[in-house]
This record gives C-alpha cells, sequence and structure tokens, in this order.
C-alpha cells in the first residue's frame, strides 16, 4: 500500500510538471479545443477517419468504406491499408465521451504529451534513475522535436510504447531469457506464466497494430537481438525467446492485414496506389547529420543559420529533417556511439543500448542495410528516418543512466542532483522546442475551419429538399497522395465531408479505380456534357475549390452561371463556391476504361498514352440499350520481348509477339458491343519489370492513341 502511495506521489508530480512547463512553454491552458490543432494536409484524412469511427461507418475487422464519399460510387480503403486496430480502438474510447470528432482529433494529439513522458519515466525508474533525472529526462523525451512535426503524421506522435518497447529488447539479453524461467529441482528452463510476462504478451500484442513503422523496426531489432542473445550464452532458449516475441508482434498484425490482401485478391492489384521503390529508400533515409543538427527554427540565430546552410545545399533533405535529437539527445546518441569502443560487458544496460542504437544507425541510414531490404524483400516501407523516434529514445535512457552513474560515484545532494536535473531540463526546452510552436489556436486555421463550416451548411440546406444529394467536387483530385494542383493541397476536398451529414461527396476516388476512372472521363468532356451526365447520374450540386485553378475557376463558374442561369454560394473566404443543380434521373453513364493493371493515361486524356503492368483489362461500356458495332484502332509497345493476346468477350481476337522499339498498329474492326459492360482484355505471358530510369512502376507494355469509333464517328470513352 505505502509502495503504490509513493508510485502514485511520483506520477502525480510528473504530471504537474508536463502541465506547468505545457502551459508556460506552449500554452495549452489557451487551447480552443472545438478548433482541430490542424486543418489541411495528411490531418484531413486522419479527421476523415475519426468521424466514420465516431459515426459508427468505420469497419474494424474489414476494409474501411464510406457511403458519403466517391460519389457517384463507394470510398473503399482496400488499396490503401491502414492496419492500426489498436489506434481504432483508442479513438473509440474517445468517442463514449464525446461525438464532436474534431475535439476528438484534439484529445487525440493531446494524448500523446501525457502519455509519452509517463512510458519513459516508467521504464526510467525500472532502470533506477532518480525521481528527479527522470522527470527532467521523461519531460525532454516529451517535447522532441519529432514530436511537434509530426503532428500532422498523427498517428506517429503517441510513441509512448516505444520506452517499454526498448525496455523489453534489454530484457532478451539478460542472464535468464525473457518468458523463461529456471527450475531447481529439475534444473531446465520453463515458460513463465507470471503476472510481468503476461503483461508483456498484452503490450507486444496490442503494440504490433498502433504503427506498423514502429512494428516493422521493433521487429528488425529482435531479430538481431535474438541473435546476438545466442551468440552470448550459447542457449537455444534466447532463440525461442526471440521467436515468441517475433510471433506476438506480427500475427496481429497478419491478421489486421488480412482484408486488405483479399481485397486486393478480389479486385486485383491497383498499380497506381502506394506503389514504392527501392530507391525511395535512400531518399528518405536517415542521415547522422540531421540527426545532430539543431532544429531549423531553433531560437539562436547562429545555429538556425548552420541549419540553414546545411538544408539549402545539401542533398536528399526531405521530411528527414525531422530527425533531429537536440543537443541533450546528441550528447546521448554520441555516447552510445563511444560505448562500441569499449565493449567489455556485453549484456550491461548501457552496451545494450549503444547495440541497438547501431542496428538502427546501420539499417535506416542512407546507403544501409534498408536499402537492400527494399531492393530484395519489399520496398513498402521508405520512410527510414522515422526510426529517429527510436534512436532519441535510447539516446536519452543512455543520458539518463550516464548521469545517474556520475551521480552515484560523486555523491551529489539531493540538492545538487536537483539543480542539475533542472538545469539539463531548461537546456533541453529552450533547445528542441521549435520557435512558434503553440497550442494557441492558429487564427487562420480558425477562420478557415469556421468558413467551410458555415459554407457546407448553407449547401445542406439547399439541398435539403431533395431526399438523396450527391454533390460533383472541382476540380477532380483522386485519393489518395497527390501532388499540390495550383494552390490546393492535397486532401482538401475533404472538407466538404467533414462538416456535412447527408451528402454523397464526389471526392475518396481511390486512383486507379472505377470512381476515379469515372470521374476523369466526366472531366474530359465538355462542361455542358459533364452536367448532362451528372443530372442525369442523380447530383445536386457542383462544388469548386478555386485554389484549384489558375484563374480561380473564373471560367469555369462564367460557364456554369451561363448554362445553369443562377449565382452560387460562395464562402467567406472566398475559396470555395456551389451550384446547386436539378437531377433528371439516377442512371450513371458509364465511361469505358480500363479495370486493373493499368497506370492510368499519362494526360488524363482517354487514349493518350499510358502503361500496363501486366495483363489487363479494359471495359467497353455501351450506355444503350441496343447492341452497337464500333471499331477500335491503338498503338502497343513493350519494353522487354513478350506476346500478347487481346481477347473480346473471351474471345481470341489478335496474337503476336512484341519487341521493343516496334510499336504495333491494332485495329480491331466490328466489335459488337452489347449494352453494357464488355471485356477487352490484353493477355501476356511476360510479367512487367522497373524500367531502371528511376521510376518505381513495373512496366509491362504500353497503348497508346486509342479511338472508339461507332457509325463513322470518334465517341472517346462515352458510348451512349
Amino acid at each position: 500500500m505505502k509502495k503504490n502511495k509513493s508510485l502514485l506521489l511520483e506520477y502525480s508530480i510528473l504530471a504537474i510538471v508536463n502541465f506547468v512547463i505545457l502551459s508556460f512553454y506552449l500554452h495549452i491552458d489557451q487551447i480552443n479545443l472545438k478548433i482541430p490543432m490542424l486543418y489541411s494536409g495528411d490531418a484531413l484524412p486522419t479527421l476523415s477517419f475519426l468521424k466514420q469511427i465516431f459515426i459508427g461507418e468505420f469497419s474494424f475487422f474489414g476494409v474501411p468504406e464510406s457511403h458519403n464519399l466517391s460519389a457517384p460510387f463507394m470510398h473503399s480503403l482496400g488499396d490503401y491499408p491502414t492496419p492500426m486496430f489498436a489506434d481504432w480502438l483508442i479513438i473509440k474510447f474517445i468517442s463514449l465521451f464525446t461525438n464532436d470528432y474534431f475535439l476528438g482529433f484534439n484529445l487525440f494529439v493531446l494524448l500523446s504529451f501525457f502519455v509519452n513522458p509517463m512510458a519513459m519515466f516508467y521504464v526510467l525508474r525500472k532502470l533506477r534513475v532518480g525521481i528527479l533525472l527522470a522527470i527532467a529526462i521523461s519531460i525532454l523525451y516529451n517535447v522532441l522535436p519529432f514530436h511537434f512535426y509530426r503532428i500532422g503524421h498523427t498517428f506517429y506522435i503517441n510513441y509512448f510504447f516505444l520506452p517499454l518497447l526498448t525496455y523489453y529488447l534489454m530484457m532478451m539479453l539478460n542472464k535468464k531469457p525473457l518468458f523463461f524461467k529456471y527450475s531447481n529441482t529439475q534444473k531446465k528452463l520453463f515458460f513463465d506464466f507470471s503476472k510481468k510476462n503476461i503483461i508483456i504478451i498484452f503490450v507486444l500484442l496490442f503494440s504490433s497494430t498502433w504503427n506498423y513503422y514502429y512494428t516493422f523496426y521493433f521487429c528488425i531489432f529482435v531479430f538481431f537481438f535474438t541473435l546476438i542473445g545466442y551468440f552470448i550464452y550459447r542457449k537455444r532458449h534466447y532463440i525461442y525467446s526471440g521467436i515468441i516475441v517475433l510471433l506476438l508482434s506480427i500475427i496481429p498484425f497478419v491478421i489486421n492485414m488480412l482484408p486488405y490482401k483479399t481485397f486486393t485478391k478480389i479486385n486485383g492489384i491497383n498499380a497506381q496506389v502506394a506503389q514504392r521503390g527501392f530507391a525511395e529508400s535512400e531518399v528518405l533515409g536517415l542521415k547522422i547529420a540531421q540527426l545532430l543538427l539543431p532544429i531549423n527554427t531553433h531560437k539562436i540565430g547562429a545555429l538556425r543559420d548552420i541549419r540553414a546552410r546545411y538544408d539549402q545545399s545539401a542533398p536528399l533533405v526531405n521530411e528527414n529533417h525531422f530527425a533531429t535529437l537536440g543537443i541533450i539527445g546528441s550528447i546521448g546518441f554520441i555516447l552510445l556511439l563511444l560505448m562500441l569502443l569499449n565493449i567489455n560487458n556485453k549484456s550491461s544496460i548501457q552496451n545494450r543500448l549503444a547495440m541497438l542504437n547501431i542496428i538502427a544507425v546501420l539499417y535506416a541510414t542512407v546507403g544501409g542495410l534498408s536499402v537492400l531490404f527494399a531492393l530484395i524483400i519489399s520496398p513498402s516501407i521508405r520512410g527510414h528516418n522515422r526510426i529517429s523516434i527510436f534512436i532519441a529514445t535510447f539516446s536519452l535512457i543512455a543520458v539518463a543512466l550516464f548521469l545517474q552513474y556520475l551521480f552515484k560515484k560523486y555523491q551529489l545532494s539531493k540538492v545538487s542532483i536537483f539543480f542539475v536535473s533542472m538545469f539539463i531540463m531548461l537546456i533541453g526546452l529552450y533547445d528542441q522546442i521549435p520557435g512558434g510552436a503553440t497550442f494557441k489556436t492558429n487564427s487562420l486555421i480558425e477562420s478557415t475551419f469556421n468558413s467551410d463550416k458555415k459554407f457546407i451548411q448553407q449547401i445542406e440546406d439547399k439541398l435539403k429538399r431533395y431526399s438523396s444529394n450527391m454533390v460533383m467536387q472541382y476540380p477532380h483530385m483522386s485519393y489518395p497522395e497527390q501532388p499540390v494542383l495550383v494552390k490546393m493541397l492535397n486532401y482538401s476536398h475533404m472538407v466538404g465531408y467533414l462538416h456535412s451529414n447527408n451528402i454523397h461527396w464526389s471526392y475518396g476516388a481511390v486512383t486507379g479505380r472505377e470512381g476515379d476512372i469515372w470521374l476523369k472521363s466526366l472531366e474530359a468532356l465538355d462542361i455542358k456534357e459533364q452536367i448532362k451526365v451528372l443530372q442525369k447520374g442523380g447530383f445536386t450540386g457542383i462544388y469548386i475549390d478555386r485554389r484549384g485553378y489558375i484563374d480561380n475557376a473564373n471560367m469555369l463558374e462564367s460557364k456554369l452561371k451561363e448554362i445553369l442561369n443562377i449565382e452560387p454560394i460562395i464562402s467567406e473566404d472566398k475559396n470555395k463556391s456551389f451550384f446547386d443543380i436539378v437531377p433528371t434521373d439516377h442512371t450513371i453513364m458509364k465511361f469505358s476504361g480500363f479495370e486493373k493493371n493499368f497506370y492510368g493515361w499519362e494526360s488524363n486524356q482517354f487514349g493518350s498514352f499510358g502503361w500496363t503492368s501486366g495483363s489487363a483489362i479494359l471495359l467497353l461500356q455501351n450506355n444503350r440499350a441496343n447492341n452497337l458495332n464500333c471499331n477500335l484502332a491503338f498503338n502497343v509497345g513493350t519494353l522487354k520481348n513478350r506476346n500478347l493476346k487481346i481477347m473480346f468477350n473471351d474471345k481470341l481476337l489478335r496474337d503476336f509477339f512484341l519487341q521493343p522499339g516496334l510499336n504495333k498498329t491494332v485495329l480491331l474492326e466490328e466489335l459488337r458491343l452489347n449494352p453494357g459492360s464488355n471485356r477487352l482484355s490484353f493477355i501476356t505471358d511476360t510479367p512487367g519489370a522497373q524500367p531502371g530510369n528511376g521510376d518505381p512502376r513495373s512496366l509491362a507494355y504500353s497503348i497508346e492513341k486509342m479511338k472508339i469509333i461507332c457509325g463513322g464517328i470518334s465517341v472517346g470513352n462515352l458510348i451512349e
């Protein structure tokens, strides 16, 4: 009981100190919880996940889907896995206390600023670091530059599992293998079902679906520490221990991925989404210089200038500049490197940290083992600079252990320990917290948020006369990971979904899937034809983000005013407009397009030029009620020798051999298109391959200058 009271007091002191620091340095006491801390870029899809979970639309055990996105079809994330079951559970728990998902987002972010230091403090106290020093280091762990810079990548900032996982990794090199106990009577090792091990098992299971990058790196460390444990002690139980840890970390993740793999098996590989190349592991790799350099918004001008000189001239500067450790973490990092020069006791805590640190550096650094992994096994994990948060964990623990050693060696008084700990904490706070970092609500975010909220409410009020609503959003932007369109950032269209309750928005169509192909085909038509197709399909409105147009959408809006003879609703910030249209039917006009294994037309113009990744299927859509005879003409080319068969509705039309540099013109005459979908299959016996010019795609054969001619008229990809 006395021990529990002592622990409660320690954690209470840490919580109070943490809150005081967050209030003094970051003004957390002045936060407006109703306005999201971030409201652009990657924060928007994160907010959409929260909304889906809050309203019960999110699937915890399947592929996340939404019936309010990707109109006139359905939004599905089968091509873009989010295997983060543990995160979804925490968010669902937050939703039990509020139905405001914007508030929920802020609470999820704030959670990281209170749980991260608690986890580090727990581990430091387990390692017998004094309470004052443990509090100081835990506070610095909480305000690492990584924490602030990664708020946009929200699922990286709750890194509280990492101190625990580090502690478990160090336990793997104990004289007694993790999960095992020694029987004095039988002189053998047996599995230990102790309370401690049950807790470790639970943490490993839960953390495995928290962040797949963290799970992946943890498994890398486990693999190497399993081998190190075996070579130090020469006992097979260290192998067993490592296998158990790996299984506990991998199996839940694999189970979490099964729905996505099933989706891919049913729908085929989407060659246009999240295709990674091994070179990206090089580009986004870890750089030791960036670990040690100061932050780019440092309060000291001279240090800020040093960082600016590096960022302006050095190659491969990207998100990896988030990896800065700060001066205290850098000292720990250097200490860990120096320890490698004199490893006498390989099983000491300090040397275990040194081994973890060097494994992280060797694996993730530019040109390191991660590139070989990406080249030989899989390039899916690419942003290896993100391992820096593990390195920061190792480094700060090392600083704490080193200082604790000095305190003990020189028998410092409690007063001296207090002042040394305070000094270290204050230096770290000044050094690590980016200039301008604050929890105060950003005025631009607040005004934009309120403008969008009011604007979307006006749209809903305008459309409430209809029982169901679909709104076309211009310009079309595919989902996910799209470049900036003029001044319109990726995911900007998501604000419509976030602020509405009863509208099915066109945004959210996944690149290369049916909805995306349909919307791109629609946008290629003349605007009068587009409105005709939208009205026939049951759409009730047109939403325009003016930032996506060079002329601020002046030409598009002028045409819509002329055609519809109405004035649009304009948002308060003047960035968005809305025109309501009257639906004439609920029949979705289908466009012809490739079903799978096609990277899309490179100019977004049907028939221009595009690459396949292997055997592909072109769906020829006949929107008429009767059969129609059409001719098809196109050219095909290849990067390597291959056979290619062309079949129409299971009937073989052509079978020929392709050679690099010798494009072949194909003319298919008198194709009888049945009403609805008709399949033109391109079947090859040779898979695609990367061209070797930096393009990460696997390219098989190209198709260009495709024309569909019906009744002597080129009809494009809309046959009606």
